[in-house]
Order: structure tokens, then sequence, then C-alpha cells
């Protein structure tokens, strides 16, 4: 019976796409929003604004995401590194704001990934 429930398992999995794998490994949805690692992603717009230096200010803006990643990560790496965020201080919680920059990190790779990997002709 086992050997069956996986073997049944195993061909449902197969027949997901290529899209659809990385979407479930992500957590990625569009039910409400657009959901991905669980979380809203434009509630982490204030944070993109941020670690882009205001070069980027909306998820949607694909292009200049992608033109500017190596720069967001960067800064973001950087202000994790130093536990320097842009909400430390403000919202008299470090520790939070240590934990949402390291969200929007993994927020914003996965992102920007899914995009090169899925929707590249919407940037050209």
């Amino acid at each position: 019976m086992l050997r069956f429930l996986k073997k049944s398992v195993a061909e449902k999995t197969s027949v997901l796409t290529e899209k659809q794998k990385f979407e479930a490994e992500n957590s990625i949805s569009h039910d409400f929003g657009f959901i991905c690692q669980g979380f809203i992603v434009d509630d982490f717009s204030h944070h993109l604004n941020f670690y882009s230096n205001g070069k980027v200010n909306r998820f949607d803006d694909l292009k200049n995401m992608i033109l500017y990643k190596d720069e967001i990560i960067q800064a973001t790496e950087q202000a994790i590194l130093y536990k320097e965020t842009g909400e430390t201080g403000v919202n008299n919680d470090d520790k939070q704001a240590l934990i949402n920059a390291r969200n929007f990190l993994k927020i914003f790779t996965t992102v920007v990934d899914y995009n090169v990997k899925f929707n590249l002709e919407t940037l050209q």
C-alpha cells in the first residue's frame, strides 16, 4: 500500500510544469495579491525602495529590479551584517527589523529569479 501511495504522489508531482514546481517550492501564489515565501510581496515595497536607494519602488518594475539586483542584494546583506536596516530604531524592535530585512532579501531574490525564468518575455 505504501509503495502505491509513493508512486501515486510521484506521478502527480511529475506532471507539474517547471513554473508550477518553482511556485510550490517558494510558496508563490496570486490568490490574494502576489504572495511569495508566504508574504504579500507589496508589503515589502518600502524595503525595495530603501535598499535600492530609491531606484526601484515597486515589485512590478522588473527591468529595474534586474538592473539593480546585485546592488540591492549587496545593500541588504550589508544592512543585515551591520544591523543597520531601514527599520532599525524606528519600530523599537531591532530584532524584527533584521527578520524583515532577511525576509525581504529572500522575497526579492525569489521574485527576480521567478521573473527571469518564467516571465522574461515581458521584460523585452
